[in-house]
């Protein structure tokens, strides 16, 4: 297939310390869409996220994340049917820490 690029805008509605882990429940956007601009959608989601502080600072953090996505709006027209499971992992740099 062809790559595509994909950006999300999260706020997070919840969110608790167990020890080590932090975990968090949010709220946000999602949008697709190829380099050449011939595919694209967008969507709600609704994050839900472990964390973690390897450097005990709030500096960098690492994440897992699940998100359900409901995403009607496509280049294909709109489908109101249309849900995905999205998942991620990564890091966070947060600089005003």
């Amino acid at each position: 297939g062809e790559p595509e690029l994909a950006a999300t805008v999260d706020g997070w509605l919840l969110h608790s310390s167990k020890g080590y882990f932090n975990f968090y429940l949010g709220f946000g956007l999602y949008g697709a869409m190829t380099p050449d601009q011939s595919w694209y959608s967008a969507g709600l989601r609704l994050p839900l996220g472990a964390q973690i502080w390897p450097l005990n600072t709030e500096a960098l953090e690492m994440f897992l994340e699940v998100a359900p996505a409901w995403v009607p709006i496509g280049s294909e027209g709109e489908d109101w049917d249309e849900f995905q499971a999205q998942l991620a992992l990564g890091l966070r740099f947060w600089f005003d820490k």
